[in-house]
Formats: structure tokens, C-alpha cells, sequence
């Protein structure tokens, strides 16, 4: 089983993710790590080289990989890979998707907390404010997000370990 965890950034994909495939035995697979491996160079540094619409055509080209590579795995996807609806509209058996949810307060605050976050990632939008980009951004999403997804889990107020827990469960019962 393949179980890909969507969600906007800083939701704790990546976080949540490393651990419950250390916890269950099986593969982690950071989406964006994929692309700057293959790319040699950071998400940010492709979207000011070549734009967003290089990076999404990257994006799809890991994502169908990663979908099709045999074994289990737990994926940490892109917060854009859900607009890439063509593949999420045709998951092969086996691909489950959970998305992790946060107010856009919480994202707002976790971006902030991370010093590493604006030279990793550049903006979506040309909002006037952080929180503005979020909220803009995250209301386009939303609607998709939902389309897509097995499962959904509010990480506002549930910190890791609780999320991986509840992965867990999810996992081995999706697994019978």
C-alpha cells in the first residue's frame, strides 16, 4: 500500500510522514526532495530559474514514479500535487490518501517558526502578506484536497506522535 499524505506546507507532511514510515517498516518518500534531487537544485531555485508551470510539469513526472514504484510507502506530496487532478482522479488500487489539514493560523505560525521556510520555498501568490498568500492559496486547494482524500486529520490541535498514531490505525486498517 501506498498512503500519501496532501495538505497545504507546514501541515507536517514531511514530519509526520518520516515517522510513521519508520514506525510501519517501509519506504518514506518526500515528493519535493525527489525534484530537487533530479533537478539539483531547491523548489526555489527551479521556480525562479524556470517558473512554476517547469516545476508542476517535474512534479507530475515524480508523482506518477512514486505512484507506480512497487512496495509500500508513505509519501509526503507536494502541498500543490494536488493539482495535478488527472493523477489523483486515477490512483491505481493499493494508493490511499490522507489529507492533513491546519488553520490557516497554524500554518501561518509553523512557517514563521521555520527559518529555513523562505529560502526553501518561494511565494504562491503576489498577496501583500504571508497570511493573505495563505488564505488565498489554501481556499483555491481546499476544494481539491477534499476531492481527493480517503481521510482527512485536523493537525491544529494534535501534535506528531498523536498524528502518526491515528496513521497508524488508518494504515492497518486499510491494509486488512
Amino acid at each position: 500500500m501506498k498512503l500519501l499524505l496532501t495538505g497545504y506546507r507546514a501541515t507536517g507532511k514531511t514530519s509526520v510522514g518520516s515517522a510513521l514510515a519508520r514506525r510501519l517498516g517501509v519506504e518514506f518518500v518526500d515528493s519535493d526532495h525527489l525534484i530537487q534531487e533530479e533537478a539539483g537544485k531547491s523548489v526555489a531555485e527551479i521556480v525562479a530559474e524556470s517558473g512554476w508551470p517547469s516545476f508542476r510539469s517535474m512534479e507530475k513526472a515524480v508523482l506518477r514514479k512514486i505512484i507506480h514504484k512497487e512496495g509500500d510507502a508513505v509519501v509526503s506530496c507536494g502541498g500543490g500535487a494536488v493539482l495535478h487532478e488527472e493523477i489523483f482522479e486515477n490512483l491505481p488500487d493499493g494508493v490511499l490518501v490522507v489529507w492533513l489539514k491546519a488553520s490557516v493560523d497554524s500554518i501561518v505560525s509553523r512557517i514563521e517558526a521555520d527559518s529555513q521556510s523562505d529560502s526553501l520555498r518561494p511565494s504562491l501568490s503576489s498577496a501583500s502578506s504571508l497570511r493573505d498568500e495563505v488564505s488565498q492559496v489554501l481556499s483555491e486547494r481546499e476544494p481539491l484536497y477534499g476531492k481527493f482524500s480517503d481521510y482527512a486529520l485536523d493537525t491544529d490541535r494534535m501534535d506528531i506522535p498523536d498524528i502518526v498514531s491515528e496513521l497508524e490505525k488508518i494504515w492497518k486498517e486499510e491494509s486488512k
